[in-house]
């Protein structure tokens, strides 16, 4: 997680030293999106219980396939956070 969130504030810092259009509200809510996938990352690697939309499925057999479908929403949703971020929303 220290690694995602070392990576979502990088890329803050690019969108805040760009010369491209500065919308800081918008930048806020997909830095929070951003970080809110780093967690559920984190969670999925360390047997946590993840969240997907508002469900929230633990650790066990059963939810295998809708932990690892929420991983991989998790992953592209952090690659299109980071690429607006790096073009400056």
């Amino acid at each position: 997680m220290g690694t995602l969130t070392a990576f979502v504030l990088y890329a803050w810092l690019v969108y805040a030293t760009s010369a491209g259009p500065a919308n800081g509200l918008e930048a806020l809510a997909v830095t929070g999106l951003a970080l809110f996938c780093a967690y559920d990352i984190w969670a999925f690697t360390h047997g946590r219980t993840t969240v997907i939309g508002q469900e929230r499925h633990k650790a066990n057999l059963p939810n295998v396939g809708w932990r690892t479908s929420g991983l991989v929403l998790d992953v592209v949703l952090m690659a299109i956070c980071a690429n607006l971020l790096f073009r400056g929303i």
